[in-house]
């Protein structure tokens, strides 16, 4: 890559930072990394971003077990950026009509791997 064709990707990045709202969903649209410059993230974008990439859960501020879900269907390697917070506390998710605890919502994810 040419030092000119980096200075170009730097000014895409510099353009995409400070995101929200429409432009914000259609940014992760084109490009799931958008991710991580949009400020007001919602889950509405954020379930967008990992859809399409499994791994832009890293840039997800507050994880739902539905984004990590999603994270974990599209690629299993989102596994591993799933917040340790998802599971701390007892509460009940439903996954595909299934009830889950905290506590065995990390085997539910996996069960999805494959």
């Amino acid at each position: 890559m040419k030092l000119q064709d980096y200075k170009q990707e730097w000014n895409e990045l510099s353009e995409k930072k400070n995101l929200s709202g429409k432009e914000a969903l259609e940014a992760v649209k084109e490009d799931d990394c958008a991710l991580q410059y949009v400020n007001k993230q919602t889950s509405e974008i954020c379930l967008e971003a990992v859809k399409q990439n499994g791994n832009a859960l890293r840039y997800v501020k507050e994880q739902t077990s539905e984004m990590c879900l999603e994270a974990v269907k599209e690629d299993d390697v989102a596994l591993q950026y799933v917040s340790e917070d998802m599971f701390e506390e007892e509460e009940e998710y439903i996954i595909d009509g299934k009830k889950f605890s905290k506590a065995t919502l990390k085997e539910a994810l996996r069960s999805y791997i494959n």
